[in-house]
């Protein structure tokens, strides 16, 4: 053999070495498992209504997994933890059992202010700055009509909340920690100055208290519920226990400024079931600037929000698409953070906030779940991209409480 081909013979076979494991990695569907879905040795099982307790530990048993919670009540689920096998082997094994509803990986979302360029600054809580945000979307008027009310619950699904800010002492009900496994939701650790502290005070921090900031539903109380860890990662399996806890303890708004690209039978029987009670939820739609399809954001049940700049153009991290129902200001929000003081908060987070906080006002004026829904939607200020970026336009709480 010459030279000449010895050389092209080993260019061909390095070659074919290189893009073997692309021919051979997985097609993700928008259903299914993604490749921005943070991997997990976890399974979520779901049982029919009708398997006994028995089954399903014989379930278990023969497939050879280790149980690391179960979850009962209106969802049902196990959370076992993979041995011996892939997660999609498990999944197709679990599917093939009797008396078991579905199988599906128990995912991770995120939280929505962790992306380059956009961190929370720390500032003087007693420089006076506006609040551009509460203005843009008329709040400060609309407080002429409603202010909410200290019956209304707004449960904050998140990194836990610190309720020793001034802004919200006596004003957050301990609720619990899936993270941590205890009934202590306060210790909000996640970087920037705490994730769930921020989205509190947007929510409800204290009003005409002469410092700070003022909240979008400054009579409102905080169910503080911890379902994302430190480093800003929220499992399906909690985020599910989250809503049912905040459902059965009296919330009637429910705020998840997380994400995930992966669908989940678990979290779309939790979202039923808060909407069967009448619960409004609301969710951050990305950040990471595409028209891609998010959870909890894609569900019908919830209001999916974008977010815009203080020209009320869309801001350039935020995903959109017609799939996305309003839009809420989201680049540089003032807030609460993590052991006192104030900061500034960008994302789909803060945005998504907001429209709690309008969703607060609404509930306290005895609104239905629907006309709570409708008041959101149809009294947007119409914005670029509305019908394009989002379907609805930017929201206007004093345009809606008065719808």
């Amino acid at each position: 053999m010459s030279k000449k081909w010895m050389i092209t013979l080993i260019f061909v076979t390095v070659l074919w070495m290189w893009i073997q494991p692309m021919a051979s990695s997985p097609v993700y569907s928008q259903s299914g498992g993604h490749p921005d879905s943070q991997e997990t040795e976890e399974l979520i099982v779901g049982f029919r209504d009708d398997t006994s307790v028995d089954t399903a530990f014989d379930v278990h048993r023969k497939m050879g997994m280790q149980v690391v919670k179960s979850v009962r009540g209106p969802l049902r689920f196990d959370v076992v933890k993979v041995k011996g096998k892939t997660v999609e082997e498990a999944v197709q094994m679990y599917r093939r059992m009797p008396g078991v509803a579905y199988a599906e990986p128990n995912a991770v979302f995120r939280l929505q202010d962790y992306f380059p360029g956009y961190p929370v600054y720390p500032k003087d809580p007693y420089y006076i700055t506006g609040q551009w945000g509460v203005k843009q979307v008329w709040a400060d008027i609309a407080w002429d009509k409603a202010r909410s009310s200290s019956r209304t619950v707004v449960a904050v699904l998140d990194s836990g909340v610190d309720d020793t800010h001034s802004e919200l002492s006596g004003k957050v009900i301990k609720g619990y920690d899936y993270v941590n496994k205890d009934t202590n939701p306060m210790d909000d650790d996640t970087q920037f100055g705490g994730h769930g502290t921020q989205m509190a005070g947007i929510i409800a921090a204290q009003t005409d208290n002469l410092s700070g900031i003022a909240g979008m539903a400054p009579y409102a109380k905080i169910l503080a519920i911890k379902v994302c860890g430190r480093d800003g990662t929220c499992s399906i399996a909690n985020i599910a226990q989250g809503i049912q806890y905040a459902v059965n303890h009296g919330a009637g708004v429910i705020n998840m400024s997380f994400y995930g690209y992966q669908s989940s039978t678990t979290l779309s029987n939790a979202v039923n079931y808060a909407y069967s009670k009448g619960v409004v939820m609301v969710a951050s739609a990305g950040n990471d600037g595409k028209n891609r399809v998010t959870w909890p954001c894609y569900y019908s049940q919830v209001v999916c929000v974008g977010a815009t700049d203080m020209d009320d153009k869309k801001a350039s991290f935020s995903n959109y698409g017609i799939w996305v129902d309003v839009a809420a200001p989201g680049v540089d929000i003032e807030t609460t953070r993590r052991g006192g003081g104030y900061g500034y908060a960008s994302g789909t987070s803060p945005a998504a906030a907001l429209v709690s906080g309008e969703a607060a006002l609404l509930k306290a004026q005895g609104r239905s779940y629907a006309n709570v829904i409708s008041a959101i939607t149809k009294t947007t200020d119409a914005v670029p991209g509305m019908g394009t970026y989002w379907r609805y336009g930017r929201i206007n709480a004093y345009r809606a409480v008065q719808y």
